[in-house]
């Protein structure tokens, strides 16, 4: 698991904490997942920071999205066409649970 915070400055008010601490816009995380036949499956999220009361797959995203608003490369040892396939895909669900 990958996550970390989201600035989306061209877009949004800055706030700041008392501290002078920029307040993150969004969150976001990324799940790399092996299933018992070594399958990986990849399930990225950029989530608001506020309160919500949507299910988490309505926040599921590509990777490479992720990648683009961070300026990160993210599970940048995985090589090759399936690779990048999986971090341009968007997951249509999430894991069942």
């Amino acid at each position: 698991v990958i996550s970390g915070p989201l600035f989306q400055i061209d877009r949004n008010k800055i706030n700041f904490t008392g501290d002078d601490v920029i307040v993150p816009h969004c969150f976001f995380k990324s799940v790399l997942a092996e299933t018992h036949r070594g399958t990986l499956s990849m399930y990225s999220f950029i989530i608001p920071n506020r309160k919500t009361n949507k299910p988490l797959s309505d926040f599921l995203t590509k990777t490479t999205e992720i990648e683009f608003f961070t300026g990160l490369m993210l599970w940048d040892r995985l090589r090759g066409a399936k690779a990048e396939k999986l971090k341009a895909t968007k997951k249509k669900s999430v894991w069942k649970y």
